[in-house]
């Protein structure tokens, strides 16, 4: 399992995009934690798109809406 730390670029009820140090393969499924605890989300990357910064922007879609989440973030 690896874990990492992402900043949230955009969110919606569908899914969210974030900010990584590394470049995720499309189809992995993952679990997504709010920076303030819980809850949970599962996930799997849709993309990943390389940025100038040495960075990559990853666009997630949640399994289920995620309505609490959203507001947790």
């Amino acid at each position: 399992m690896v874990a990492e730390y992402a900043s949230t670029e955009n969110v919606s009820p569908y899914g969210v995009r974030v900010k990584t140090d590394r470049p995720w393969r499309p189809d992995t499924r993952v679990l997504v934690k709010s920076s303030h605890g819980e809850p949970w989300a599962r996930a799997r990357v849709v993309y990943c798109q390389t940025l100038q910064s040495k960075m990559f922007a990853v666009g997630l879609e949640f399994f289920a809406r995620a309505g609490d989440w959203i507001a947790a973030v």
